[in-house]
């Protein structure tokens, strides 16, 4: 059982409005006995649950909460870094992906960090966005969650999206369709968390084989796998010892998983 006890640090805390709660840290996901609360069944997948998640496991050093429309503020790419290091909290830091070889169909299996992809994003969050095309060079600002939900609402189109990012635009500069791919260029570049693939060549064939991981799907699973797992922690301990469900999650996550070794002796 993986104790979710340890911490690290929040990495959107010195980022637009998230910055006024000054230094923040994440807690361990399944530390508290509120995160049974969260409805990781139903609703375990989307920006809603994951907003939901941080705002849960966010420490304020005043002691406060953090709001959630700060957390929608954030750079989606800097909510998917918090993601990925809370569901690594206390467990194991690799994923494996499945890819399949469109030309010849041999199955492969790719491993990666999700701790070393967190950094990754991190570091690539401190790189200003610029973009040159038609003479002109622009700056363009991260998409946030609070920009997905709103060009969601209205039906934007990429153009539209494009503008909305232009932190400025010169005064002779125009718009148009030429600009999508050298900003899509620059985005996966430097934003990479966002629209993250795996890049691999068959060793059958030595086709390239790219295939799109949806990393806030990959971390809220496994976030999911640690609550299910708490809720039989409770459900063992309540059969053997007749323990609430209070007084099981009140109980420190080493203490909790001796209790479980040892009715799982006594039941073999």
């Amino acid at each position: 059982m993986a104790d979710p006890t340890g911490r690290t640090r929040f990495p959107g805390s010195g980022t637009g409005s998230v910055a006024r709660y000054g230094a923040l840290e994440l807690r361990g996901f399944g530390g508290e006995p509120s995160d049974l609360d969260l409805d990781l069944e139903t609703r375990a997948r989307g920006a809603d649950t994951a907003i939901e998640l941080l705002a849960a496991c966010a420490c304020v050093p005043s002691g406060g909460r953090i709001d959630a429309a700060d957390l929608w503020a954030l750079p989606i790419g800097l909510r998917l870094e918090a993601l990925l290091r809370l569901a690594v909290l206390g467990g194991d830091p690799r994923a494996q992906v499945t890819q399949r070889c469109d030309a010849c169909q041999e199955v492969m299996e790719s491993e990666f960090s999700l701790l070393e992809l967190a950094e990754v994003g991190a570091a690539r969050a401190a790189i200003p966005i610029e973009i040159r095309h038609a003479g002109h060079r622009l700056r363009l600002r991260r998409p946030t969650g609070a920009d997905v939900r709103r060009w969601s609402e209205v039906g934007a189109d990429e153009l539209t999206m494009l503008a909305d990012l232009c932190e400025s635009l010169p005064a002779d500069a125009r718009l148009d369709a030429s600009w999508l791919a050298v900003a899509d260029d620059a985005m996966n570049e430097l934003d990479p968390l966002v629209d993250f693939s795996i890049a691999t060549t068959c060793p059958e064939c030595e086709t390239p084989c790219d295939t799109p991981v949806d990393l806030e799907v990959l971390a809220l699973g496994r976030l999911r796998a640690m609550q299910r797992g708490l809720l039989d922690t409770v459900h063992r301990l309540a059969l053997a010892y007749h323990w609430t469900e209070a007084e099981i999650l009140g109980l420190p996550p080493w203490r909790r998983a001796r209790y479980v070794e040892l009715v799982e002796r006594a039941w073999r």
